[in-house]
């Protein structure tokens, strides 16, 4: 699993268990990034298919009251990153 779809359905389970929609992700976002991100660019986040920077993923875990490493878990399958799988 690339790590970009490892960290997606990891902000999609803590968006889901806190229950928001995607807007509310997004709105809430824009409080730590200075804008909100659409609907739209959470569904693409959650899908694995837009990179993340620091600043991105310490405001997901902020909002999603977890931590950054939290949002790199796999359900045990192999995370890959460009060189190699961990």
């Amino acid at each position: 699993m690339r790590v970009e779809a490892a960290i997606g359905k990891q902000i999609a389970r803590f968006r889901e268990t806190r229950q928001m929609s995607l807007s509310q992700l997004g709105e809430a976002l824009g409080q730590y990034l200075g804008k909100p991100w659409s609907r739209q660019a959470v569904h693409q986040a959650e899908h694995g298919r837009r990179a993340f920077t620091a600043a991105e993923m310490a405001a997901f875990a902020l909002v999603l009251g977890t931590s950054v490493p939290a949002l790199f878990f796999a359900d045990a399958q192999p995370v890959e990153l460009p060189g190699a799988a961990i």
